[in-house]
């Protein structure tokens, strides 16, 4: 899979303690200390094309602020492993925020042997409300990853997430099981290659307790692209 898709597809979407987040902060999030969520990403045939495992390894508290440190893996549509990365979330006055420089680190292949890549995420956090209400509005999300080795640039995209709304409710099965949903849409324009730009749309449903269960990506003439559903909790 490119670089550029790899990213689209985690982005656009766009996931021994007692503590949990739900506990604490945000119960669409209930991350304990152990938590596994598998996630695998399909192309609009059906054919598997990555996998993402996280794992949360720490949940801490600082007053209100809840902070979670999770290892994440990439696997290809051969489970060969792409790389890993450690990312951050935090949750205060309920509100999920994920650290987007983190999470743009973790979707560049990892190069073993080269350590000469360099990738920089700047802009603005991705958030979620404790609360989702039907017709609710969220923020909107603007970044730019850009990736570089050897002093040369080999990747500049601009990633700008809009029009976040609460469209419904809607009951979603995975083999992860079954879930009661907040279906979420937003479009994403993609800026950067040779001054392209693009615009998807994408569907995204969140369960109380795991997150995203499903997203579905869509271009610009409403064909669906890919989507990625949970696969597995435990």
């Amino acid at each position: 899979m490119k670089v550029s898709n790899f990213l689209l597809i985690f982005f656009l979407s766009c996931l021994g303690s007692q503590v949990s987040f739900a506990q604490s902060c945000n119960e669409f999030f209930n991350y304990k200390k152990g938590t596994v969520l598998k996630m695998q990403s399909f192309n609009a045939k059906n054919k598997l094309t990555s996998t993402m495992v996280q794992t949360c390894k720490e949940i801490s508290m600082a007053g209100k602020v809840v902070n979670a440190t999770l290892l994440s893996e990439s696997f290809d549509e051969k489970d060969k492993k792409m790389g890993e990365a450690t990312l951050q979330m935090v949750c205060e006055n309920g509100i999920i925020k994920f650290d987007m420089k983190s999470f743009g680190m973790q979707n560049m292949p990892e190069m073993k042997g080269n350590n000469e890549m360099k990738v920089e995420v700047t802009g603005d956090q991705l958030d979620l409300p404790s609360t989702l209400d039907i017709g609710q509005t969220l923020n909107n999300v603007a970044y730019n990853v850009k990736a570089s080795m050897g002093g040369m640039t080999i990747m500049n995209r601009t990633f700008n997430i809009r029009e976040r709304k609460v469209e419904g409710k809607e009951q979603i099965t995975t083999p992860a099981g079954n879930f009661d949903c907040f279906k979420v849409s937003y479009l994403t324009d993609l800026e950067g290659l040779f001054g392209k730009k693009m615009t998807y749309k994408t569907f995204a449903w969140y369960a109380k307790d795991v997150g995203m269960v499903r997203t579905e990506s869509y271009n610009e003439k409403d064909k669906l692209t890919s989507y990625m559903i949970l696969s597995e909790v435990k």
